[in-house]
């Protein structure tokens, strides 16, 4: 989990501040965004994904595997415009095939996964399992 300590935070206001938002308008030509975006958090007991995936239709168009504690998610996002994208004036949303590999930061009870999609964002809900546990043992002469 990425937790940017304050002085990032203070960087980048100042950054977006000093450049201005057409800089960053510009960048995102030079530099598009290739993946969807992901928050990851936990609370005691469970674990959430949540991607941000607006334009899911079908099922199909997301492939979510998990083995061990890697996440694989493949995703088709469809382009849903009746021009082609040589014609967009302005893109900034992203279209296509995308693959992403997240590790999890904790344990989970396999059978316990579930997945919704709700306004855009695919949520993911694992139950944690503790794996913290004493270890008793007797002594011998």
């Amino acid at each position: 989990m990425t937790n940017h300590p304050p002085q990032w935070e203070e960087l980048q206001e100042n950054m977006q501040k000093a450049l201005g938002d057409s800089f960053w308008k510009d960048m995102q030509n030079v530099l598009p965004r290739r993946i969807p975006l992901i928050d990851l958090f936990e609370t005691q007991s469970e674990g959430f994904v949540v991607i941000e995936v607006p334009g899911i239709s079908k099922q199909e168009d997301v492939q979510l595997d998990i083995k061990g504690s890697k996440l694989y998610i493949d995703i088709h996002l469809p382009y849903p415009y009746p021009v082609s994208k040589e014609r967009l004036h302005t893109q900034e949303r992203m279209f296509g095939n995308f693959k992403r590999m997240i590790t999890l930061p904790f344990s989970y009870e396999e059978k316990s996964i579930s997945a919704h999609y709700k306004n855009g964002l695919l949520t993911i809900r694992f139950t944690k399992i503790n794996q913290n546990r004493s270890i008793k043992f007797q002594m011998e002469e």
